[in-house]
């Protein structure tokens, strides 16, 4: 973790960026952030249970399928990439690595893609490979809130800062960081500040509160899963959608052709300092931390004891590597 302390006598103690996006992966550099979490916990299960072929979801960029695909060729695993939209004549970079490593990719009418995004398990989907696990799209999983809760468990024991703000697509992490605060100190457990980057704040809360009652529903017959995590019995969907809040980022993020520049503001010195030695992609973590900078410079946030997490996004740097996020 990077931190930034009080250096402009304004009040301003403690700033903290979690470089998820620099964690260590066997699997290769452009594996890391949120979906090393995500991902091993289901499959690790899917090969203790004998399941060696898996199917999901994504764009023709999306760091889900290709992260995915890293995991399985590493296991020696089966993978079919479902993909959003038409096959071009020529495979992005993701793609192409993608089926380099092993992953069968099947395009879907954008139709058809919508309706099936969000499914799990076992699937007679398009060209599926036999015995098929389908995880839904962005690992969004009850697996994929495990690996997340554990995540946020080890930042509650190290990093217990009052606030923590990250980026959401499926929503994932941010309601397993959201269960570990609650289920680890639910007198002082803190908030999860999520900034949606492609949803609306009604839409990505109506999803969280979805994902988070299908968690603990699943939980409910895996008591030695319970029992490890040492959840509180206050930790429920109630309590965890307490602890969550949701922000619009959508004007940030190009995924819904956002502006991809950090304004300039009274704290830019600081937060210039900190852009200037991390980079961010102009999908989720640049989005991210311009957000927080214009919240800051509006007086509409306590700067103090604040978590940002930085959740990788490597192939949004690839897609819009000459529009990333710059200061202006």
């Amino acid at each position: 973790m990077e931190v930034i302390a009080d250096r402009d006598g304004k009040g301003f103690r403690q700033l903290g960026i979690l470089r998820l996006d620099k964690i260590d992966s066997c699997y290769g550099d452009r594996l890391s952030g949120n979906k090393l979490f995500k991902l091993m916990p289901l499959i690790d299960c899917l090969r203790t249970s004998g399941v060696d072929s898996v199917a999901s979801f994504g764009g023709p960029w999306s760091n889900h399928l290709w992260s995915l695909s890293a995991m399985t060729s590493q296991h020696g695993m089966r993978a079919q990439g479902l993909i959003n939209g038409e096959m071009k004549s020529e495979l992005t970079p993701t793609l192409y690595e993608a089926r380099q490593k092993g992953m069968l990719l099947t395009y879907l009418s954008r139709r058809d893609f919508k309706r099936l995004m969000f499914t799990e398990g076992w699937n007679a989907l398009p060209e599926h490979l036999p015995n098929s696990y389908v995880i839904p799209i962005g690992g969004a999983s009850n697996l994929g809130v495990l690996g997340a809760i554990v995540l946020g468990q080890v930042l509650q024991q190290r990093f217990p800062l009052h606030e923590w703000r990250c980026a959401a697509g499926s929503a994932v992490t941010s309601v397993g960081l959201a269960i570990a605060r609650v289920g680890m100190s639910p007198s002082k457990a803190g908030r999860v500040v999520a900034l949606t980057v492609a949803d609306s704040v009604e839409v990505a809360a109506a999803r969280a509160e979805r994902t988070a009652q299908r968690f603990f529903k699943w939980l409910l017959n895996e008591p030695a899963i319970a029992g490890i995590l040492g959840l509180s019995a206050s930790a429920e969907p109630g309590a965890v959608m307490q602890a969550l809040t949701f922000e619009d980022g959508r004007s940030l993020s190009v995924l819904s052709g956002g502006t991809r520049t950090l304004a300039q503001s009274e704290p830019s010195a600081i937060m210039g300092e900190l852009i200037g030695a991390i980079e961010l992609d102009p999908v989720y973590t640049g989005p991210l931390i311009a957000h927080f900078q214009q919240q800051w410079s509006a007086g509409l946030v306590d700067a103090r004891d604040t978590l940002l997490i930085h959740t990788g996004g490597a192939q949004g740097l690839r897609r819009f590597g000459d529009e990333s996020f710059t200061s202006v």
